[in-house]
C-alpha cells in the first residue's frame, strides 16, 4: 500500500470517530439516480503533512450506501479512491474487469479511476464509502 493511501487510511479512520455533530455538518440522504439510498456522514477538507512538511489537502466523504433486492449498479457513482467496507448483505463486485464476493465485514480498495460495478445477492446490502480525492 502506498504512502499516501496509508496516511488516507488514518484520516479515515480518525474522521469516521470524530464527534456526530461535526461528522454531520453537511448530513443530507439523499437517493441516486439507480435508486439507492446515500447518507452523507461527513464531507470535508482534510490536512495531511508531506515529506516536506508542508501541509496537502485532501477532499473526504463518507457515505452509507443501502442497496435493494438484485439491484445491480454498472457505474458505482462515488469518485476518488475508495475504501468500502460491506456492513451487511452480499454483494458481487467487479473492479477494472476482476470479479469479487464480498460478504459482511469484508473490506476492499478501489483504486481512483477504476470503474467498479455492484451486484447485491441478498436481500439487501449495506456498504459503507470513504472516498479520497486530491
Amino acid at each position: 500500500m502506498s504512502r499516501w493511501m496509508r496516511g488516507a487510511l488514518v484520516v479515515c479512520v480518525t474522521s469516521a470517530s470524530a464527534p456526530i455533530s461535526f461528522a454531520q455538518q453537511t448530513a443530507a440522504e439523499s437517493k441516486a439516480e439507480h435508486g439507492t439510498e446515500a447518507l452523507t456522514r461527513f464531507q470535508g477538507k482534510v490536512y495531511l503533512r508531506s515529506k516536506t512538511a508542508r501541509l496537502r489537502p485532501l477532499s473526504v466523504a463518507v457515505r452509507n450506501w443501502q442497496l435493494h433486492g438484485a439491484q445491480m449498479i454498472e457505474a458505482f457513482p462515488e469518485k476518488g479512491s475508495l475504501i468500502i467496507q460491506l456492513h451487511s448483505g452480499k454483494v458481487k463486485t467487479m473492479i477494472n474487469g476482476k470479479e469479487a464476493e464480498r460478504r459482511q465485514g469484508d473490506f476492499w480498495l478501489v483504486p481512483a479511476g477504476a470503474r467498479m460495478s455492484v451486484q447485491v445477492i441478498s436481500e439487501s446490502a449495506f456498504l459503507q464509502v470513504f472516498s479520497l480525492q486530491r
